[in-house]
């Protein structure tokens, strides 16, 4: 399920704030983790598309993620209640930088408010699509004892496929977010 493109825990009301990764056991082929620079993807973005994001705002749910990556782990009764779907801007500012980025992923968005079910899925495919081009991505590949740290805040992340029968062990620390993202918008 990590192959696709996300950023943890987008699907709380306070999502990650950081997330530092350390590799264990690498495979000696594929498993490397590539990271979506989220705010030279909205840099790169046409004036005119900026404003069209402004003020946008994406449903990102639990419910969907789990049915996409885990269909065979049905969710209890008490993880519906406790991860309620959450609204997040397309477009947050990072309140340290005061910079702009995308704030979207792959199997977690379930639909942008007040736009049409269709529309907003190309328009959420579309904005993947053109955060995801190579000149946004670093490929890290790991060696054993590789100790990275990323800001989920501004970062989209994913697994690289592998071989199945190979061993990868990697420890993750999530730190925990501080507040809700804000709207790009709402700060000029």
């Amino acid at each position: 399920g990590a192959e696709a493109w996300h950023s943890y825990l987008s699907f709380m009301a306070v999502p990650s704030l950081a997330t530092i990764l350390y590799g264990e056991a690498i495979p000696d082929i594929g498993g490397d983790t590539l990271f979506c620079d989220c705010y030279a993807a909205y840099g790169a973005l046409s004036e005119d598309m900026k404003d069209r994001l402004a003020g946008m705002a994406a449903v990102h749910s639990f419910r969907r993620y789990q049915r996409r990556r885990f269909p065979e782990r049905p969710l209890t009764e008490e993880q519906k209640r406790s991860t309620p779907d959450v609204a997040h801007p397309v477009v947050r500012t990072h309140p340290v930088s005061g910079r702009k980025s995308l704030f979207i992923g792959a199997d977690v968005i379930s639909h942008v408010v007040g736009i049409e079910k269709r529309k907003g899925k190309k328009i959420m495919d579309d904005l993947l699509e053109h955060a995801t081009q190579e000149r946004f991505v670093y490929r890290h590949r790991w060696r054993k004892g590789d100790l990275i740290a990323y800001d989920n805040r501004c970062t989209l992340h994913r697994r690289d496929k592998l071989d199945p029968d190979s061993r990868r062990l990697m420890h993750r620390t999530q730190i925990r977010g501080e507040a809700r993202p804000v709207a790009a918008w709402a700060n000029g």
